[in-house]
């Protein structure tokens, strides 16, 4: 098996690849006959989709063994653009998702999300959160306007999604598995407690991005 990083427009990610060699029946007499598999990091590099892969190398299996036995104990960190369905202060993000050290982590169960129910198994995970704050998107020198956009809000609500002080960047540290879209939305109440419950309202999540894999237990333990 060889592993390698993929980067890409937004981020990069770790991918692998399996390799397979096959014996050719007269390759002891004419090896120049037999045609020379393309290497899956120069195929993709050389491609036009924008995709490069840089510290291609193949991995003992030990390595590769330990890793897929981290996949149930690794934790990630993310980022997420979120949308509130009303206007926020900075005050109400701390007070509401604020999660982290010297407090203990937010523990939650999460049902299997109604967009995977056709692929994965019907049943209740605990799942927790280990590190977890938010910054609204617009700058302190708005929050002045939240009163404001409030009323505005009440009387209508075609423009709500244009206000700044309904969109935050939410940065939060889980354990392994946990479906974060359904964390941030509550996905039908399927997901308790959630971002939704947390702040009283609606709340949907527009872009989310892998920032890190936390792997350094497991590869001290190789």
């Amino acid at each position: 098996m060889c592993v390698g990083i993929v980067h890409m427009q937004g981020g990069c990610c770790c991918y692998e690849t399996h390799t397979h060699t096959h014996t050719h029946k007269h390759a002891q007499y004419a090896p120049s006959l037999l045609p020379t598999p393309p290497q899956p990091h120069t195929h993709i590099t050389q491609s036009k989709s924008g995709v490069q892969v840089t510290t291609f190398t193949a991995l003992p299996q030990r390595i590769v063994t330990a890793l897929k036995q981290g996949e149930e104990h690794k934790e990630k960190t993310y980022r997420a653009l979120c949308c509130a369905s009303q206007p926020l202060t900075q005050a109400q993000l701390d007070a509401a998702l604020t999660v982290g050290p010297p407090g203990p982590p937010l523990r939650l169960v999460q049902q299997t999300p109604v967009r995977v129910m056709h692929r994965r198994a019907l049943r209740a995970r605990d799942k927790h959160v280990v590190h977890m704050h938010a910054v609204l998107v617009h700058g302190e020198e708005q929050q002045g306007k939240v009163a404001m956009e409030e009323e505005e809000h009440t009387r209508s609500s075609s423009t709500s999604l244009l206000s700044p002080s309904r969109w935050f960047v939410l940065h939060l540290r889980t354990s392994a598995g946990m479906y974060i879209k359904e964390f941030v939305h509550g996905d039908f109440g399927r997901t308790v407690p959630s971002v939704c419950t947390l702040l009283g309202c609606d709340v949907d999540l527009l872009l989310l991005d892998v920032m890190d894999v936390h792997l350094d237990d497991i590869v001290q333990g190789m």
